[in-house]
């Protein structure tokens, strides 16, 4: 059975009648809240409608081929939570990376993740620690290396490989990523 997650209710367990009332009252209240056609969108509402801050990753193979990626930077809890949940493409040269407080071991899931991604742990130095290669999207199987690691850079699936990234590689970020408290 599953969880709502900020609630810790159960998804289930209402009747099926009850929920309309429910669902009328909410799709009223969305639309009320849209306001007027061309209005610009409150950037509050959604955390997929707030604009990210953006990085550059250059990645450094042990043999020395460059590539380099556009990167969300999520370094808040809420941005690390969401992550690329709900999103039905990636570009080729677009991700996300993860910005942790500390070195720690860190483990990821794939819940509500529509898309094949490469976890690149990177350690704060900017080396490569590890990689999951082409994570299964849709699924709460734990992903991790099993060693520290400060940042990780999720990119489509079978993208490192392809590129030479793996354990050794290199990575410079810019503008530089900024330290988080938590």
């Amino acid at each position: 059975m599953g969880r709502d997650a900020a609630s810790g209710r159960s998804d289930r367990g209402v009747p099926a009648g009850a929920q309309w009332p429910s669902a009328v009252a909410l799709v009223l209240a969305l639309l009320a809240c849209r306001g007027a056609p061309g209005a610009a969108a409150d950037a509050s509402s959604s955390p997929a409608e707030v604009p990210m801050r953006e990085t550059t990753a250059v990645f450094t193979a042990a043999d020395g081929r460059k590539s380099s990626f556009r990167l969300e930077v999520a370094d808040t809890p809420d941005l690390r939570e969401r992550g690329l949940m709900y999103r039905k493409t990636l570009d080729p040269s677009r991700g996300m990376v993860f910005v942790f407080p500390a070195d720690d071991v860190l483990s990821f899931w794939m819940k509500n993740t529509h898309v094949p991604l490469d976890m690149v742990f990177v350690e704060a130095t900017g080396r490569v620690a590890g990689v999951v290669e082409d994570a299964r999207p849709l699924t709460l199987d734990v992903r991790t290396i099993g060693v520290p690691s400060r940042y990780v850079v999720e990119l489509n699936g079978r993208v490192a490989k392809a590129k030479g990234i793996g354990p050794g590689a290199t990575v410079v970020f810019e503008p530089p990523l900024k330290p988080v408290g938590r």
